[in-house]
């Protein structure tokens, strides 16, 4: 059912917010990442500065906690 794993979690979430028009914005890129894992009705968290430029999101695979961050500048 679902595909993600640890190792691929990030890019696969990077590869849908690079076409997602953020546009530098650090509010679309919390949006669209929360988006993302409600659509696929999965477990997450996190948070972000709005003065800063990365996220911080966890989420559980196979029942581990994953933490990971996401730049703007990764997006892009």
């Amino acid at each position: 059912m679902n595909d993600l794993t640890i190792e691929n979690i990030k890019p696969k979430l990077i590869e849908h917010l690079k076409g997602q028009y953020i546009n530098n914005d650090i509010y679309r890129l919390w949006g669209e990442t929360k988006y993302w894992f409600k659509k696929r009705l999965i477990e997450h968290g996190g948070g972000y500065a709005s003065f800063g430029s990365k996220i911080t999101i966890w989420t559980y695979i196979n029942n581990e906690k994953v933490y990971f961050k996401i730049s703007l500048e990764e997006v892009k």
